[in-house]
């Protein structure tokens, strides 16, 4: 799921920059992400959410199937409201001085570790 507002559109840029891989995944763009999260818990998705300061460690973490993953943006993550929402938040615990990764590249972390389990 992405947003329809203040979100990147799938122009043939984000294509080429995700490798084709759009092709391979059901994106869906939505109008309101709170109610497509309540729709798929509905439906018996387990909803994962990022979040740098609160998660659980992504290593440790139990994994539900059918889930969906939410990522936020670099900046501010997800919001409070649909934070509360999801069933576990998570992050990739860091080393050193790095705060938090790239999106996409803690999103493909991430989805390869959810997947994995």
């Amino acid at each position: 799921l992405f947003g329809k507002d203040r979100q990147v559109k799938l122009t043939p840029g984000v294509i080429k920059a995700a490798s084709g891989a759009v092709y391979h995944l059901p994106l869906i763009q939505v109008s309101n992400i709170a109610q497509s999260i309540t729709q798929l818990k509905k439906a018996g998705y387990w909803i994962y959410g990022t979040d740098v300061t609160n998660g659980h460690d992504i290593a440790t973490a139990q994994v539900n199937h059918p889930f969906a993953l939410i990522i936020g943006n670099e900046h501010k993550g997800i919001s409070k409201h649909v934070s509360k929402m999801v069933d576990l938040n998570v992050h990739l615990p860091m080393h050193g001085h790095i705060e938090s990764l790239n999106v996409s590249v803690a999103t493909g972390i991430i989805l390869y570790t959810l997947v994995g389990k």
